[in-house]
């Protein structure tokens, strides 16, 4: 077996492998869900300007047998790198993510990066292999789902109005350029986002914002955003975002954020019923939502919560020091 670098200029085959091993294991880790789209498994290795993302696959046969994918932060948190290891179902229990391990350390380390973040399922095989390497539990995520064809929709419009001096913008894809530099703006509200360990502030600027937007359209993804002007200012006080990834009838939600000094308003709740509602008008075939939020987390859970999602399941952030 060997262990070479693997990126989207591998071969063809080996791309597929590795989104047909990402199927496997979702379906494994997150019953009932929709797994990630070919789309979403080739992201793992797609670079932006905040993010170099590259991988090493473990090769035998010339077959790809499992494979590790690397995101490494290139504006902040710059001694760090997140790692998502995937080993095919019939060859596990071969050492194979011990091979990938001690070649992650071999191409990170010369980089600076001296910690390796990642996410397991709780009492898994993958949480006591990542006990056995030495990783340390930061803090507890929860996976959610909501099922959007149960939506009592009048509630949502009912609470999808801020209140005043705030006004509700949304879009599909790319920010309008007389938001963009306040939208850069307001991703330091995920800034104050529970972590397991301290983090750098972030460094958004329009140039990331493009890049993000770029990347997310290379993969075919389609971006649904709500954001809270503060009309007195011109400030986004927050904003949440949906992406339709190529999963048939699942979305995935990425941030919501509110910046500090505009908390206290309900923003968090008015902002998501809003792009609920955008969803269902944009795409009426979407019948589930998935989204991830540190347990300790107990607004936006509260949030979720109010809005229809349910907890599946239960997993750790680990770090490992390299």
């Amino acid at each position: 077996m060997q262990v070479v670098d693997f990126d989207l200029g591998s071969p063809p085959e080996w791309l597929d492998a590795w989104h047909r091993i990402d199927v496997e294991v979702a379906l494994e880790t997150l019953p009932g869900l929709e797994p990630p789209s070919a789309a979403e498994s080739r992201g793992e290795l797609l670079g932006e300007l905040g993010w170099r993302r590259r991988g090493l696959a473990a090769i035998d046969g010339g077959e790809l047998v499992g494979a590790v994918t690397f995101q490494e932060p290139l504006l902040e948190d710059l001694d760090m790198a997140y790692a998502w290891m995937l080993v095919d179902a019939a060859h596990r229990r071969r050492g194979i993510g011990a091979r990938l391990l001690d070649a992650s350390r071999e191409l990170l380390v010369p980089d600076g990066r001296r910690r390796l973040h990642s996410s397991v399922l709780v009492d898994s095989p993958a949480a006591a292999f990542a006990r056995r390497a030495g990783g340390r539990i930061t803090q507890i995520e929860l996976s959610n789902a909501l099922d959007v064809t149960a939506l009592d929709l009048p509630a949502l419009r009912a609470n999808a109005e801020p209140q005043s001096p705030y006004v509700l913008a949304s879009w599909v894809d790319a920010c309008p350029d007389e938001l963009v530099a306040a939208f850069a703006d307001a991703h330091t509200a995920m800034d104050d986002a529970p972590r397991g360990e301290p983090a750098d502030a972030s460094a958004w600027s329009v140039d990331r914002i493009r890049d993000q937007e770029r990347c997310w359209a290379d993969l075919g993804f389609t971006i649904l955003t709500v954001a809270a002007i503060h009309e007195p200012s011109g400030d986004v006080g927050g904003y949440t975002q949906l992406l339709l990834t190529g999963r048939p009838s699942t979305a995935v939600q990425e941030d919501t954020g509110v910046v500090r000094a505009h908390r206290g308003h309900g923003l968090g709740l008015a902002l998501k019923c809003a792009n609920l509602l955008a969803l269902v008008e944009h795409s009426p075939q979407i019948a589930t939502v998935v989204t991830w939020n540190a347990e300790s987390n107990k607004y936006m859970l509260a949030v979720n919560e109010a809005v229809g999602f349910r907890v599946r399941s239960r997993w750790e952030e680990v770090s490992l020091a390299l």
